[in-house]
């Protein structure tokens, strides 16, 4: 997020422009859209997870407005995705750290430097859409959408009270409600007919991912041996700037091997970021994994999480992949409420040790930077291995 003095640029010019009368905020979703929107944009966090889990939003917009064009602003890593929801008219691409830039704090966003940037300025030439929905929660979105000049303006995931002067209608999620849920309830709210709970379905048009049987074949190639043995998808690896969503190395080892007395073939998968990570694998070759980290696309891994007979993963992009595909998925959460952000599928599993941490009532959860892990550490591999059992037979 921003420091200190980048929050006040944007505080004291949101609440310059309620002043003089330009933009009303009404506290909660409320019936003011017309009937006929010509377009609308929808702003992403540039994550797989934060993609996956607004399928339901971006859906539900495009079949309310039918005859609107639908634009999801997004980060450029996620723009594969498009593949897989036929819905989005259009896509505009970003450099993921376009949405947070370290190198950035402390610029003044009134600047001519910042609004330079070309990313920005293809924004802001084009013309404006006739609905603005913010689902990323990061201020600098928010910065952008306030000179973005829409008619109508949605603020959902907002973080702070400085936010709500700028948006027409905004909506924070209440505890223990899913973000899914949560913006299913303000689309009902302006008259959408929608479902819930909201799943994310990706998997009706699983069609359009690479040649599955190809993808199989790559994985069985390494190890010919264990050709008929099931398939366990397995990504040990969290965002690295969320170390505390991880396993200990210790208990991944120990899960490859329990999976490998079962007759189960284990395949590591995950970036080529990750691959620095994932030491201790090659430090114990007896494990028997196949190791196929990095050597995927994200369509590809798509791909392959369908012909896999269970995934297991944390709390990341490529679970929640997995679970809007519907493939049978077991998730490792540790510090996060499931009710708010977990994964959703007719074919999921979550995990997780609620009353493992005893630091969470010091604050000590909320810090991505826990060195404890204590709520990872409290999953056994053989819970993970008994969830695991539930799918293969």
């Amino acid at each position: 997020m921003l420091n200190q003095w980048g929050f006040r640029q944007v505080k004291q010019a949101l609440q310059h422009r309620a002043e003089q009368g330009r933009v009303k905020h009404t506290q909660g979703p409320v019936r003011f859209l017309p009937e006929q929107l010509r377009s609308i944009w929808l702003l992403l966090a540039p994550s797989v997870g934060d993609v996956v889990i607004n399928v339901p939003l971006a859906q539900a917009l495009k079949y309310q407005f039918l005859h609107s064009r639908l634009t999801v602003v997004w980060g450029r890593g996620v723009d594969c995705l498009k593949t897989l929801m036929p819905w989005i008219d259009e896509t505009l691409c970003l450099d993921s750290d376009w949405f947070n830039n370290e190198k950035r704090r402390g610029e003044p966003w009134d600047s001519l430097n910042y609004w330079r940037d070309p990313q920005r300025r293809t924004l802001l030439d084009r013309k404006p859409p006739d609905l603005l929905v913010n689902a990323n929660g990061l201020l600098e979105s928010l910065w952008l959408a306030y000179q973005i000049q829409a008619p109508f303006r949605i603020g959902t995931h907002i973080p702070c009270d400085a936010a709500l002067p700028a948006w027409t209608g905004w909506s924070a999620p209440a505890p223990g409600v899913h973000i899914s849920d949560h913006n299913m309830a303000w689309l009902r709210a302006l008259g959408a007919s929608v479902a819930s709970p909201a799943l994310p379905d990706l998997a009706s048009f699983a069609d359009r991912l690479p040649d599955t049987q190809a993808l199989r074949q790559r994985v069985r190639a390494q190890r010919p041996e264990h050709d008929q043995a099931p398939l366990v998808m397995f990504n040990p690896f969290a965002a690295q700037s969320s170390p505390s969503k991880r396993w200990h190395p210790d208990q991944e080892l120990e899960f490859a091997r329990t999976c490998a007395a079962k007759g189960w073939q284990v395949v590591l998968v995950g970036s080529p970021a990750d691959r620095p990570l994932a030491a201790h694998w090659g430090q114990n070759p007896n494990v028997g994994v196949c190791n196929l980290i990095g050597q995927f696309s994200l369509l590809e891994l798509a791909a392959l999480m369908r012909q896999a007979d269970v995934y297991v993963g944390l709390d990341t992009g490529t679970t929640h992949l997995s679970a809007a595909l519907h493939c049978p998925t077991v998730t490792l959460f540790g510090r996060l409420d499931v009710n708010y952000i977990a994964p959703r599928g007719p074919r999921v599993r979550v995990l997780k040790q609620s009353n493992a941490c005893t630091l969470s009532q010091k604050g000590c959860c909320t810090r991505l930077q826990c060195e404890h892990r204590v709520c990872m550490q409290a999953i056994h591999p053989l819970q993970v291995v008994e969830a695991c059992a539930a799918w293969i037979r």
